[in-house]
């Protein structure tokens, strides 16, 4: 069911009425639900919404928690039983080990106009802004979304939840929006009036909204049909994905109002050229400063079609005629100021138990960064979820789960590994010297999870490396720079870089 058959749904039966809603609390022990448009879907229909931002652990809800409070008061109000859902939930989550990301937040719906008026008014700023310079707007708004806390993984490997917290997104765009974000802040603050989170989803305000990571036009269709998204907002990642203004967008840049959610039909496929292309930048030339470090020069133009640069690393074995895709991170010189970029190589890379896996970043945070690493544990291909915290400058691991399907679902079931398990790193790979056009998974190694399994940065062995610079668009668009190469001989590295 979508939101339009939920709400559908509820008033096929109940007459919804802001000052008399049918329900005390509604409640979704379900991922990724603790959403404005969820909440925003429910106006009429509940005092109070209780649900998670991110992808809920299996373990659920603690119902015997919850229910026996609640036996005990059957008189208590919405408010409270939504706290001691969210107590007994974290509760629970620490029973199984599952509370570093867990989160479960109680929204107050009676604040939902206030909230929307707010949200709104966010979506107008942001499109006038995008009106007058729409690259260099999009591509500042997609670093900053980038930099907020984000639900449900967010990546190419594990698929894309496309969901953003409203209030940390708020304030990452303060110096952005400024006429709009504080007063964005300051509404989610209010309806948001209990929330519970782990120590890996400590940014997070209790209620997140679309933010379209993957830039894909299928998965903003299915928000945009959706009658409790906000129309500023639908029109801006519109403008985004399509390179298009819709008609809408008029009369709310000229401070009337458009009639209704709706949004008129997008761009037929493949017409639509967008505001974003990187094919300039693919094989840009890489130098090599005084120091030895490799980098890249860009200018404003070109940053301002960027949210991000990345780094790609790659084993070349010419003997056995592979390249081997290591994987990419953030872990970049960044200069945007300057347009300057340079790598941070220093021959090591993240390892399971000492055997070296793919990585792929999730999440880009001020304190940490958020890591999936696809694997099989005991046959069954997973993701494993790895944090890289700032400030003990190491790597904890959350556990194991599968990635979303094919309908955007997220499997609940978070596995934590345990001695004996049978882990398979899955890599990528390619021959050097026959035809193939992309990577295809290979399984490299299998061993068996010791007593305290480890993840940390590892020197990697004797040969060569390819590292590439990723420059990647708001649109998860990218191209790659030409490649360096990093010859490691026993702890010492040659750098080289191809002429041109």
């Amino acid at each position: 069911m979508d939101l339009n058959d939920i709400r559908a749904a509820f008033t096929s039966v109940y007459t919804a009425s802001p000052e008399n809603p049918p329900f005390e609390m509604i409640g979704f022990d379900a991922c990724l639900m603790a959403t404005y448009d969820t909440a925003n879907t429910l106006q009429g229909l509940a005092r109070y919404m209780t649900a998670s931002e991110e992808i809920e652990p299996g373990n659920g809800w603690e119902y015997a928690g919850w229910v026996g409070a609640l036996a005990d008061n059957p008189a208590m109000g919405g408010a409270a039983l939504g706290q001691i859902i969210c107590d007994s939930y974290m509760n629970g989550c620490r029973v199984y080990g599952t509370e570093d990301a867990a989160t479960l937040s109680v929204i107050d719906l009676a604040k939902l106009p206030s909230l929307q008026s707010a949200y709104e008014s966010f979506g107008i700023e942001a499109l006038r802004q995008a009106t007058d310079s729409p690259q260099g707007f999009f591509s500042a708004f997609s670093r900053e979304a980038k930099q907020a806390e984000n639900y449900g993984g967010n990546t190419r490997n594990q698929g894309y939840a496309n969901m953003v917290d409203l209030g940390d997104f708020a304030k990452e765009t303060a110096a952005l929006l400024p006429n709009t974000s504080p007063n964005l802040v300051q509404a989610v603050g209010d309806a948001v009036i209990y929330q519970v989170r782990g120590n890996y989803r400590d940014k997070g305000c209790g209620l997140s909204g679309f933010y379209s990571y993957d830039g894909a036009a299928d998965s903003f269709a299915r928000y945009a049909a959706q009658d409790a998204a906000p129309l500023p907002i639908k029109c801006l990642y519109h403008y985004l994905i399509y390179g298009q203004m819709p008609s809408e967008a008029g009369a709310l840049l000229s401070g009337g109002t458009a009639t209704g959610p709706s949004l008129s039909p997008a761009a037929p496929s493949g017409t639509a050229p967008g505001i974003f292309s990187v094919a300039a930048l693919e094989d840009c030339p890489v130098d090599i400063d005084g120091e030895g470090n490799s980098f890249v020069r860009l200018t404003q133009k070109q940053m301002d079609m960027l949210s991000s640069i990345h780094c790609q690393l790659v084993y070349i074995d010419a003997e056995d005629d592979v390249i081997l895709y290591l994987g990419s991170d953030a872990d970049v010189d960044a200069d945007w100021e300057k347009g300057l970029f340079k790598d941070n190589f220093r021959g090591v890379w993240p390892m399971l138990d000492g055997h070296p896996v793919y990585v792929e970043i999730t999440s880009e945070g001020d304190g940490y960064n958020i890591y999936a690493v696809p694997i099989k544990l005991n046959g069954v291909e997973c993701n494993l979820q790895i944090i890289y915290t700032y400030k003990d400058e190491k790597y904890h691991i959350l556990g194991a789960r599968k990635g979303l399907d094919s309908h955007g679902m997220a499997d609940r079931n978070l596995i934590r590994l345990k001695s004996g398990d049978k882990v398979t790193t899955i890599h990528y790979g390619m021959t050097i010297s026959g035809d193939d056009e992309d990577f295809t998974p290979v399984e490299v190694d299998t061993f068996t999870i010791g007593k305290s399994p480890v993840f940390a940065e590892e020197t990697l062995g004797n040969g060569k490396y390819g590292y590439m610079f990723e420059f990647v668009t708001p649109t998860d668009d990218s191209a790659l720079s030409k490649i360096v190469e990093f010859t490691v001989t026993d702890g010492e590295i040659v750098t080289s870089v191809e002429d041109g």
